[in-house]
């Protein structure tokens, strides 16, 4: 179990006694998400960074620069990393570490289910945008329905 934190600290817990068995920092800012499956562990951060650990040893091995965005939630869809910020969402291809497309006018917060990506629309964030996303190539990705109906911006 990991958890993430306001400070930058990510730490790795034992479950079974409740201890902290590891704790690291990388990054400048705080935490705003961290995802941790199939062997991967990515954290994203005000600090405008996705950044990759080793899950045995919480050293960083990899950062990708989100330039100019806070990174306030991220998610796997398949081979690809999504990283939502507040301006935009970056689809990153996981093992090349390549930024593979950009979703001007998406943020934060993501949720992916049945093929769909749901995120919130950046000029009317209390909206969230509907993708058809079960193609393999983001490219052909699209948004597909608007959601319309909260009265504040939307959180999750």
């Amino acid at each position: 179990l990991y958890s993430v934190d306001d400070s930058a600290s990510i730490r790795s817990w034992d479950v079974q006694t409740g201890a902290c068995v590891a704790s690291a920092s990388g990054h400048e800012l705080g935490i705003k998400s961290i995802v941790a499956s199939e062997g991967r562990l990515v954290t994203g951060s005000l600090d405008m960074t996705v950044r990759i650990w080793d899950p045995a040893t919480l050293e960083c091995i990899a950062t990708l620069d989100c330039l100019g965005d806070s990174v306030m939630d991220i998610i796997f869809i398949g081979k690809w990393l999504l990283a939502a910020g507040t301006h935009s969402v970056r689809i990153w291809d996981f093992a090349s570490r390549q930024l593979y497309r950009v979703l001007d006018g998406s943020r934060w917060p993501l949720c992916f289910a049945d093929g769909m990506l749901f995120c919130a629309q950046y000029d009317v964030p209390q909206n969230v945008q509907v993708w058809t996303a079960i193609e393999e190539d983001p490219n052909k990705w699209k948004i597909v329905d608007v959601l319309k109906g909260h009265s504040s911006e939307i959180t999750s």
